[in-house]
């Protein structure tokens, strides 16, 4: 209960039961229905704050935590560019409060409708699957902080929410990695004065990208989700604030954005519980010490070993375990973020047997 962490789910039956194992804990119980257009809700009231907790011991069964759903509010509109209706635009609606995606859905000739919102407001958002036009907020927004919210009503729709993409600018490259070219790496662009991401495409087999965004100042990202390359920022730097602005106008074409990325320096240990069992799967986060910027990350293997690529500098690094049941750690069994004790990569070598020790939890709140 007070973790606020997902434990577990299960699907209604035809009869719509359900069942849902948990350990013994305090937990807050959610229902979703969006799909079937109900607003979603915890044990006796919509609002996880306000939810009643449910406590459950070893072996008991806890009957009678029933729901009875809202039929939800919708949103619907039309996505156009210059006039014309599209097909197969991704649109999306986010709740302000907590900026959480709640539902989206794809065009059909031109119009959309995304049901079973919650009475509560939302901000909307266009995005072309096929990367030839810019994404957009409503109204007219390229960021979230700058779209207009829409507010909902439970069993009514708010129609007209219209939103018209234009071809924007274009960002295109290539990623290489010790001269090799490199596939599937992420491209993010970020607004450059509020920080705020606005695209991201991911490089094709020969190592390029091509990437739509509107008119605007950008810094641009590469990104190995596999840790093997570190992170960098457009113009071979590591640091925000060392980024060089890259503006884009509508109609512009701005080629040879390259990223030329070495596999640098490595930080590397293994993810074990507190049985001393291996754990696979345990995303392992690394953060600059002093800004607190994200650098890189990786995912440990079935030994609990993983391996990230960084450059010389001080980090803090966070283990983050896929299973519900762990709590997250940081190195050197600190309590928290700011009680991280740094990890110091040269320029002459890496950091070697990093590792994480990660306790199991004995209470997690239910909730998605």
């Amino acid at each position: 209960f007070d973790i606020g962490r997902w434990a577990n789910s299960a699907i209604t039956d035809d009869g719509g039961t359900y069942t849902v194992a948990v350990r013994e804990g305090v937990y807050k119980i959610g229902a979703t229905g969006i799909e079937q257009g109900f607003s979603n809700e915890f044990s006796n009231n919509r609002d996880f704050d306000t939810a009643d907790s449910v406590a459950v011991s070893d072996d008991e069964v806890k009957a009678g935590v029933d729901f009875e759903l809202t039929r939800g509010g919708s949103i619907s509109g039309m996505v156009t560019a210059q006039g014309q209706l599209l097909s197969r635009i991704e649109v999306n609606a986010f709740e302000i409060e907590g900026n959480l995606w709640i539902g989206g859905t794809l065009t059909v000739n031109g119009r959309y409708k995304i049901e079973g919102l919650p009475e509560a407001e939302y901000r909307i958002w266009a995005f072309d699957p096929e990367g030839n036009l810019a994404s957009k907020f409503y109204s007219n927004g390229v960021t979230l902080s700058q779209s207009r919210p829409v507010r909902t009503i439970n069993g009514a729709d708010r129609p007209g929410i219209n939103i018209d993409l234009s071809r924007g600018g274009s960002i295109s490259g290539r990623v290489t990695g010790d001269s090799i070219p490199l596939s599937g790496l992420a491209i993010e662009a970020y607004e450059s004065m509020t920080g705020e991401w606005v695209n991201s495409r991911v490089t094709g087999a020969s190592g390029a990208y091509s990437i739509i965004l509107p008119p605007g100042e950008y810094h641009l990202r590469e990104f190995d989700a596999g840790g093997t390359f570190t992170a960098r920022y457009y113009n071979d730097v590591d640091s925000w604030n060392e980024a060089e602005t890259i503006a884009v106008k509508d109609g512009s074409e701005i080629s040879n954005i390259d990223f030329s990325l070495s596999s640098g320096r490595f930080i590397s240990g293994q993810a074990r519980d507190d049985r001393d069992k291996p754990l696979n799967g345990v995303d392992i986060a690394v953060f600059d010490f002093d800004t607190g910027a994200f650098i890189n990350s990786s995912t440990t293997d079935r030994k609990g070993r993983y391996k990230i690529s960084v450059s010389p500098g001080r980090y803090r690094l966070a283990a983050v375990p896929i299973d519900s049941v762990f709590i997250p750690a940081f190195f050197d069994n600190a309590a928290g973020y700011n009680a991280a004790t740094p990890v110091v990569v040269t320029g002459s070598k890496g950091a070697e047997e990093i590792d994480f020790s990660i306790s199991t939890l004995v209470g997690i709140i239910a909730g998605r």
